[in-house]
């Protein structure tokens, strides 16, 4: 260094030196002076008045300062120089310590500053910025100088501690958790949207104190630091992925860990969206949206159910067809199958379900099961094997009984079938019905002619086995031929109170009422008018008795109309069994031999004609167990007076217009003689068949072995029964048939069907 540089530095002292390093300045707002300490306001002490807001144009943190360029230290300067406030253009390298330079071409206001050891007189003479006892020191973070590689002072870089705000940067490294704005070199106030974990945040911007929740990766210290996700305390400390089993509502779930995406249904009051959300409950959608309890009428299979809203032990719903099962009680009259579900009705599985109208029986399609037996239910005629459906819609055992009287009006009490059939035994046993023939049965026979009333073209169209020829033609072909007389046209004319000729005879006669007569089918009054042969008691009471006043041939017909035959005489015999009564020995008491049953003493009846018209009638009870059979007039039950009014007959004219005494004209009608059916159980046979002995006759079919005039249907048998007129039981004895004209009616003669 020359002399007058020496002298020039000398002069100026190492104060005045100081001051002019201190004052020399690059025109920028980069931090203090490398080696000079900053005051209270945060500056470097020269008074520089630098505006802190605008960015340096160059210096460490930018491009270093060019020489002629404004600095504020010799970092700024590629010369490593800065005097006067300028970077300065060293001078030459001599290997030589001279001019003011304070060590071997360094120091001083020409040479770089310089490295740490090397000797110094102020601090602008050190690159690190810090002189002491003459020797530059190496930058140490706590020098409280801005060197080394820090953005501020006793930050940044590469050892010191991180920057605080408001410090010099470079990058977000320099920062301590702060985000540093490159283009003011500035590290920022902390944030919860600087991208950076700071100001209480367990993640970057999210958790701890920000208002935003971490996702998954992000720290954390709680799960409340999450977002909709679990924190890993205590080992990861970050968020975790969401998952189905991590106890939250995430991960497209409608519920904790449940509904919408999640493989598990939620429970009761978890939230939901749709009910499909829910496990086996309903989603309150629109209302509260959360899956509401179990029900039975929440169209879900659950408490404790079997099926959708049925079964279970608790529910009294039954199940459908298709619906789940745990036993038979669960389903609504159908089966439970193997595989659990409630089977289709069927036709064989015990139980009354489907169309059937009774136990596997009725109803047509679908369960298209077969006709009903007697007494089950059913609401059309196609319902019953019989094709008879009655009054009380109950199957009877044949189509004639699905009236009520004349139809279940027969046995001790009124009440049993008048269809029943029971078996003969023997060697060749058929079913022979309990009970005669009732005019309530044929009544049912005559109207289903219909209007017409054929019943010869009928029996033409439907002609059975073995009918004998000669009886065709003497069946009706119309319900009225509007006459009186029988003449194998009209029904109500074979069945009124005229006979085909011989008349007056010996079987052939009893049925006019005007004469003291009986007969059970009742016609029409304006019929029973034109026959000047008034009737006087009701269809419903004459229904309930045996038929009489009706020829064979009509006999037969309704039988095979009924789905059967009309028996054989042989038939009738094996039924009455080898005894001389068919219900042994003990021969039958008339009305006239038990006058100490007599309701009156035995002033009620005296003989059979005459002393009854002016006796009243007398209602039971009497003791019908005390007779075997309907015999001799001892049955008068049923009615609490003969007829009509008093002063009336059934037309309604006054029994003096009729030439009779007043009250009696009801008397004349002996057709309350005729018991129903049944009402003498003492003389069933040891089969169970009613009135084979007493009440009517019974006309009969011919059998193959008969004479000619039998088998062609010209004569008919009747029965050996005796009768309730008193014809003695048995009437003849057994093989001794009585046999009269085919085309006879009786007041005493009815029949009886196999079926």
């Amino acid at each position: 260094m020359s002399l007058p540089s020496l002298s020039l530095r000398s002069r100026l002292g190492a104060g005045v030196f100081v001051a002019l390093l201190a004052g020399c300045n690059s025109g920028s707002d980069a931090d203090p002076i490398p080696g000079e300490p900053l005051d209270e306001a945060g500056t470097d002490g020269g008074g520089l008045g630098v505006d802190a807001t605008v960015p340096p144009t160059c210096g460490p943190v930018t491009t270093l300062c060019k020489d002629g360029e404004k600095c504020a230290g010799a970092a700024d300067c590629v010369s490593k120089i800065c005097f006067g406030g300028t970077c300065q253009t060293p001078a030459p390298a001599d290997g030589i310590k001279n001019g003011d330079e304070t060590d071997v071409d360094c120091g001083g206001s020409k040479s770089p500053a310089c490295a740490d050891g090397k000797g110094c007189l102020a601090v602008a003479d050190c690159t690190s910025g810090v002189c002491t006892s003459g020797k530059c020191q190496a930058p140490t973070a706590t020098d409280g100088v801005r060197n080394g590689d820090e953005t501020g002072v006793d930050c940044g870089g590469t050892k010191a501690p991180k920057c605080a705000a408001g410090q010099g940067c470079q990058t977000n490294a320099d920062c301590n958790q702060l985000k540093c704005d490159t283009t003011q070199k500035k590290c920022l106030a902390a944030s919860h949207t600087d991208g950076l974990k700071n100001d209480g945040e367990t993640g970057v911007d999210c958790g701890g104190t920000a208002p935003t929740k971490c996702p998954t990766g992000q720290g954390c210290l709680a799960t409340a630091d999450c977002d909709l996700a679990k924190c890993d305390v205590g080992a990861t400390n970050l968020c975790l992925a969401p998952s189905h089993t991590d106890g939250l509502k995430n991960l497209g779930e409608t519920g904790t860990d449940c509904g919408g995406a999640a493989p598990t249904k939620c429970p009761t009051g978890q939230g939901c969206l749709a009910t499909a959300d829910c496990d086996l409950a309903k989603c309150d959608v629109g209302g509260t949206n959360l899956c509401l309890p179990p029900s039975h009428t929440d169209l879900i299979k659950n408490a404790g159910e079997t099926g959708i809203d049925c079964g279970g032990a608790a529910l009294p719903t039954k199940c459908p067809t298709g619906q789940g099962c745990a036993n038979n009680a669960d389903c609504n009259n159908v089966l439970c199958t193997a595989g659990l579900v409630c089977d289709s009705p069927t036709k064989t599985d015990g139980l009354m379900n489907g169309s059937e109208t009774d136990i596997d029986c009725g109803g047509g399609a679908p369960t298209n099961a077969p006709g009903c037996a007697a007494a089950q239910n059913c609401l059309v005629d196609n319902d019953c094997g019989s094709k008879g459906c009655n009054y009380a819609k109950k199957c009877v055992e044949s189509i004639s009984c699905k009236t009520q009287h004349g139809g279940d009006t027969c046995g001790p009490n009124g009440n049993e079938s008048c269809c029943m059939s029971l078996t003969t035994g023997g060697a060749t046993p058929v079913n022979l019905d309990k009970y005669n023939i009732t005019a309530g049965r044929f009544r049912q026979f005559v109207q289903s002619l219909g209007a017409g009333g054929n019943m010869r073209a009928w029996l033409q169209a439907n002609t059975p086995a073995g009918w004998p020829s000669n009886w065709t033609n003497m069946l009706p072909t119309m319900l009225d031929n509007g006459g009186t007389d029988p003449d194998f046209t009209g029904i109500y004319q074979e069945v009124g109170p005229n006979v085909h000729p011989p008349s007056s005879v010996g079987a052939n006669e009893g049925c006019f009422i005007d004469n003291f007569g009986a007969r059970t089918y009742r016609l029409p009054n304006n019929v029973n008018t034109r026959m000047s042969d008034p009737q006087y008691y009701t269809q419903d009471f004459l229904d309930d008795r045996p038929l009489n006043c009706v020829p064979v041939p009509m006999l037969a017909a309704f039988c095979a109309w009924d789905g059967g035959k009309l028996a054989t005489k042989e038939q009738i015999d094996v039924a009455w069994g080898a005894a001389k009564y068919p219900w042994g020995a003990q021969a039958p008491a008339g009305y006239r031999y038990a006058y100490d049953t007599d309701p009156m003493g035995g002033a009620g009846f005296e003989e059979a004609f005459g002393g009854f018209q002016g006796a009243p009638i007398v209602v039971g009870p009497f003791p019908l167990t005390a007779f075997y059979a309907n015999y001799n007039y001892n049955f008068w039950g049923g009615a609490a007076k003969t007829g009509a009014p008093a002063a009336e007959d059934y037309s309604g004219k006054s029994c003096t217009a009729l030439g009779r005494a007043a009250g009696t004209c009801g008397w004349r009608d002996y057709s309350i003689f005729l018991a129903p059916p049944g009402r003498f159980p003492t003389g069933n046979s040891a089969t169970g068949h009613a009135d084979l002995a007493g009440n009517v006759f019974n006309g009969v079919h011919p059998t193959a072995t008969d004479v000619a005039s039998y088998t062609n249907g010209t004569n008919a048998h009747w029965s050996r029964s005796g009768s309730w007129q008193g014809h003695d039981i048995p009437w003849t004895a057994k093989g001794n048939w009585l046999g009269v004209p085919a085309t006879y009616k009786y007041w005493a003669m009815g029949g009886r069907c196999i079926h």
